[in-house]
Parts: C-alpha cells; sequence; structure tokens
C-alpha cells in the first residue's frame, strides 16, 4: 500500500526565527507537507477564503501560535469554528507553555492537541505517526 499523502499545513506564527525552526523540524522529522504561512491571524482567515496567495488546500491542518498581532489565534480559531466551510479543520496551538490560560480557550474551541514550540520535533513525529496510522486506517 503506498504512502497516504499527507495534507497541507498552514502555519500561522508571527517569529520568523519558530518559522524557520518549524521548517527545519519538519525536515527533520521526515515530513514533506506543503506548508503555507501567515503572519497572523487574519492573513490566515484571508487565505483560507481565497483572498490572499498562497491558498492551503480545503483539508489543511492548522498550527497557530496563540500570541499574535492583529488578530490572535484563540480569536482566529474562533472564527474558523464558526464558519460553515473550515469548521471542521483540524487545529493545534503552537505555545511555549503548558500553563498558558489560554489552552482552555482553545480545548472549548476544539483543538486537536498543543504542541510546544521547545519540544516540537518529538510532537511532529508522534503527530505525523498518529497522522499516518488514521489515513491508513481509512484509506
Amino acid at each position: 500500500m503506498s504512502e497516504p499523502t499527507l495534507p497541507d499545513i498552514l502555519l500561522v506564527e508571527d517569529d520568523e526565527l519558530d518559522v524557520e525552526l518549524f521548517y527545519r523540524k519538519l525536515h527533520k522529522a521526515g515530513l514533506a507537507n506543503n506548508v503555507h504561512v501567515a503572519n497572523n491571524g487574519l492573513k490566515a482567515l484571508q487565505m483560507l477564503e481565497g483572498n490572499r496567495e498562497p491558498q492551503p488546500a480545503q483539508h489543511c491542518v492548522l498550527l497557530v501560535d496563540i500570541n499574535m498581532p492583529l488578530l490572535d489565534g484563540i480569536e482566529m480559531l474562533r472564527q474558523v469554528r464558526n464558519s460553515e466551510t473550515w469548521s471542521e479543520l483540524p487545529a493545534f496551538m503552537l505555545t511555549t507553555s503548558e500553563h498558558e490560560p489560554d489552552l482552555e480557550d482553545a480545548h472549548e474551541l476544539g483543538i486537536e492537541g498543543y504542541l510546544l514550540k521547545d519540544q516540537l520535533e518529538d510532537a511532529l513525529q508522534g503527530r505525523v505517526s498518529s497522522l499516518r496510522e488514521h489515513l491508513n486506517a481509512t484509506a
């Protein structure tokens, strides 16, 4: 059986160093996902709506930083969940701490989980293994 195609990733992160780190960790984890980057929640929503290039695939995975300018990750996710088109997209929050009060709000909005930025490589490996098993089971 062939390896299932992994979904596009929409990385919503305002820190350029964290974006570069994410690319390196993704590559090191052996993943070849298409990655689209928005540096704030407003740009991410515009990309999802097709009003800004590049546009991620319709069935992408959201990796969203909590603290960003213009529109933070919680409010962006709230708008995604209220959308008929995007409400079911799997979303993970990126954070620097397991104890952020915003994580409670994020869980109420139905996130799949959160990824600690300093443990990103291990988290990506674990999530990808789970995703691959899920895709193989449904193929």
